[in-house]
């Protein structure tokens, strides 16, 4: 029962990672492409936050979740999936958390066409994190239904 019950935490809270990202990756990253400068930068300013702090609380909350499934189920695939969004902290940190402080350093009346492009640079970086949150919780799911040990 206790290994059913963090399973199911592991799989919802990664699963909720991952949606948002994909989310994010498929609705507001391609909507925000046919906005000018200015309304980007103020769209970006406008998710960022909330978002950020959604993704940072499943995120963290995520890894020991998956880190006790493999434990108490022997399955190394939950550890991989662990590891994957393990990676997802660093990566964010060195890549991702540059381009936001240089977004949310600039007003609105700053925003012109090297704005445009730190939101693409952005977005490039977002795909990234976005593929390793699926594939996240495509290893979990997988460990969920096979008996790998």
């Amino acid at each position: 029962m206790f290994l059913a019950l963090i399973e199911f935490v592991a799989l919802v809270s990664v699963g909720l990672v991952a949606g948002s990202t994909f989310y994010i990756s498929c609705v507001e990253i391609p909507a925000r492409k046919l906005e000018d400068h200015h309304s980007q930068l103020s769209s970006w300013k406008q998710i960022f936050p909330p978002a950020g702090k959604l993704l940072r609380a499943f995120g963290t909350a995520t890894i020991p979740f998956l880190i006790l499934v493999g434990f108490f189920s022997g399955s190394w695939l939950w550890f991989l999936a662990a590891g994957l969004m393990i990676v997802l902290m660093p990566f964010t940190l060195m890549k991702i958390a540059p381009v936001n402080e240089k977004l949310l350093a600039l007003s609105l009346d700053q925003a012109d066409e090297n704005t445009s492009k730190l939101i693409r640079d952005w977005d490039a970086l977002h795909h990234v994190r976005t593929l390793l949150a699926i594939g996240a919780f495509l290893i979990a799911a997988l460990a969920s239904i096979l008996p790998i040990t």
